[in-house]
């Protein structure tokens, strides 16, 4: 391999592991102290591929017998990103480096095909490399057991990792048992059960509301999509106090973690929507900077942006609204 498709190969990885990293959440790609070069870049370099050539042989090789791994170790330690499961063996965590370079490399390739063969990163650059490269994404099947199989001690034991986060579940103390209960199946499975059935409720609600809101039909609640919903009938047949607290949990996540959508507003806001949006669009790069910046934050972390409106106009019947007229209005009528 000519060093100079090596060097072009090189600079392809870089600049998708760049992408990927700030993806998930990571600013530290990029190393001052190597006149900044990306991690992969400065290890090529200071590992000599640029000028031997020996690049293909290492990304074409077992996970365990290369050494590109090594570029993200530091003092002995990996500190590679990776998504949810974390890898806990070391031959799991060079398997998953290796795949997302593969990865970047094969997005690199196809896009240059679709490109008329460039240089360019292609469609690997038009969207999030996170997106691109990540395939440890599984399906899932959805079977009602999963909802009847929870030991006590993996209930406590899950529920004690969402409270460190959630005091106001540890407030609630036995009255939340059921949210409790599914968020911890949801940790078990490894993907957020009770969160894709709210959702699932939502989509179906809101579906609904759109197709039928010049009628009068009442809005879709939790309690009449689950006497429709498959699964929820199948709960139902087999474990109905599961399926009841299930009910009971959908409700009380709606309730204290995700407000359900308001497809009514009850007021109408009246301002200039360009600088409130400028407002809202500065959050999250406070949030990114402040956490990354601040040697004293630690997630999770919140904060709460409140904005004075212009002026808002009530959508409530007048009917309902008569008791925010101003009082003086009666006195002179009165007179």
């Amino acid at each position: 391999m000519a060093a100079e498709k090596v060097k072009i190969k090189i600079n392809k990885i870089d600049d998708g592991l760049s992408e990927y990293y700030e993806a998930m959440g990571r600013d530290d790609y990029y190393d001052e102290d190597d006149d900044g070069k990306g991690k992969f870049d400065a290890w090529c370099d200071d590992n000599g591929f640029e000028e031997d050539g020996d690049l293909e042989e290492d990304l074409t090789c077992p996970p365990a017998d290369s050494a590109i791994p090594e570029a993200f170790d530091k003092d002995g330690v990996c500190r590679f990103p990776f998504e949810d499961p974390q890898p806990e063996e070391e031959e799991e965590k060079q398997e998953r480096i290796m795949k997302i370079i593969r990865n970047i490399l094969s997005k690199a390739k196809d896009g240059a095909q679709q490109n008329g063969g460039g240089g360019g990163g292609g469609d690997a650059n038009d969207s999030k490399q996170k997106d691109d490269v990540n395939d440890d994404i599984k399906e899932f099947e959805l079977d009602i057991e999963i909802c009847n199989n929870l030991e006590a001690q993996e209930l406590e034991d899950y529920t004690n990792k969402y409270t460190t986060q959630m005091n106001t579940l540890k407030a609630m103390n036995n009255r939340d048992g059921d949210l409790k209960w599914y968020l911890a199946i949801g940790k078990k499975q490894n993907y957020p059960f009770l969160t894709y059935m709210v959702d699932s409720f939502t989509k179906e609600k809101a579906e609904q509301y759109f197709a039928q809101k010049k009628t009068s039909t009442q809005a879709l609640t939790v309690n009449t999509w689950a006497q429709k919903n498959k699964f929820f009938m199948a709960l139902k047949k087999k474990y109905p106090q599961k399926a009841d607290q299930l009910l009971s949990a959908m409700t009380n996540y709606c309730n204290r973690i995700m407000n359900r959508l308001q497809f009514q507003p009850i007021y109408k806001i009246n301002d200039n929507l360009q600088q409130i949006v400028e407002y809202i669009s500065t959050m999250p790069q406070f949030i990114r900077s402040f956490l990354i910046k601040s040697s004293k934050a630690s997630p999770p972390f919140q904060v709460d942006l409140l904005i004075a409106v212009y002026e808002v106009q009530s959508q409530l019947a007048d009917d309902n609204t008569h008791e925010e007229e101003d009082p003086d209005e009666d006195d002179d009528d009165e007179e």
